[in-house]
């Protein structure tokens, strides 16, 4: 018995010259078809991982009653730290808040120097819920401690936000 592999493959490369446009269209064909899967899958990847980035990134704001003496401004980091669904809690005072405000204004701004004779700041957490579907929850639940002035975290936008984010995954999979 003799072996005649080659046999195949120079009928093979016959058919392909004897047929050069169906093999030229057959190629195009896989080419654009793996070319626009990839597209795809790129653009969802990167949609997917902004999508993580931009939840992630969602914080409650929490003003501290600005009567309110160091003993009840720790009693309410205390009592935010206990809460369900907080994943992290951080602290900003009065002097640090004027700071982050005299950066953002310049020293010699007409409304630093009225605010730097007396600090009218409020002392803040910045608190991160465990899920970023909480927020709205933990936020409502922030709201009737004690000693708290006011919570902010963007309650217009949020839900906004997170449902976009959510349809934009759906028609990605469905693309």
């Amino acid at each position: 018995m003799k072996f005649n592999g080659f046999r195949h493959l120079r009928e093979g490369a016959k058919g392909l010259v004897r047929n050069g446009w169906m093999t030229f269209a057959s190629v195009s064909a896989v080419t654009v078809t793996l070319l626009l899967v990839g597209i795809f899958a790129m653009l969802m990847f990167n949609v997917n991982k902004i999508s993580d980035n931009v939840e992630k990134d969602v914080e409650i704001q929490v003003f501290v009653e600005r009567e309110a003496d160091q003993t009840k401004i720790d009693s309410v980091g205390d009592s935010l730290k206990q809460l369900p669904g907080v994943a992290s809690v951080r602290y900003s005072s009065k002097e640090e808040e004027l700071d982050r405000f005299k950066e953002q204004l310049g020293e010699g701004s007409e409304a630093y120097r009225s605010v730097e004779k007396d600090n009218p700041l409020h002392d803040r957490y910045i608190v991160k819920a465990t899920s970023p579907k909480e927020t709205e929850t933990l936020a409502n639940s922030i709201e009737k401690m004690e000693n708290i002035d006011s919570v902010e975290y963007g309650k217009a936008y949020v839900k906004k936000m997170f449902n976009f984010l959510e349809g934009v995954r759906i028609g990605g999979i469905i693309l």
